[in-house]
């Protein structure tokens, strides 16, 4: 966890300006599109209970750091860019990608997202394709936070 607030920091002091505003955000659960972790036949857990802070530098462009029990049932640690050009009556859509801990097969991860805003609350889904043919699921995942 130290690297990741170390790496946060980092990157909020490398700005040339640190104008934006934080968000608070929980992690709500996820949906896969896989019932099983591949030959185990182990359920995924759809939970995914976290919490996480997220810079806003520009309206466009994010810093996410947080922590929530994952999909295989362990607790996971990310840092995230995210990068959402499109906008429209409230909804803006983009991609992330960045670290993230506890997964057997990668420490990266990388999706779509789409986040709807209403005045200060903030709805937040993201899609991350499946990483391997063999075992794992495409995962869809949801966030509610408040900004400041």
């Amino acid at each position: 966890m130290k690297k990741l607030i170390i790496t946060f920091v980092l990157l909020l002091c490398s700005s040339v300006s640190f104008a934006g505003d934080f968000t608070l955000h929980t992690s709500l659960g996820s949906y896969h599109t896989e019932k099983y972790q591949g030959n185990e036949f182990k359920e995924w857990n759809q939970r995914n209970e976290g919490f996480s802070i997220e810079w806003n530098q520009t309206k466009e462009l994010s810093y996410q750091i947080g922590t929530y029990h994952n999909s295989e049932w362990k607790n996971s640690k990310f840092a995230f860019v995210q990068y959402l050009p499109i906008e429209y009556k409230g909804a803006s859509i983009g991609a992330f990608g960045g670290y993230i801990s506890g997964y057997e097969l990668t420490n990266i991860a990388a999706g779509l997202m789409l986040r709807y805003k209403v005045e200060k609350v903030v709805f937040t889904t993201r899609y991350v394709p499946k990483v391997d043919k063999r075992i794992g699921s495409s995962v869809f995942g949801f966030e509610v936070g408040y900004n400041f």
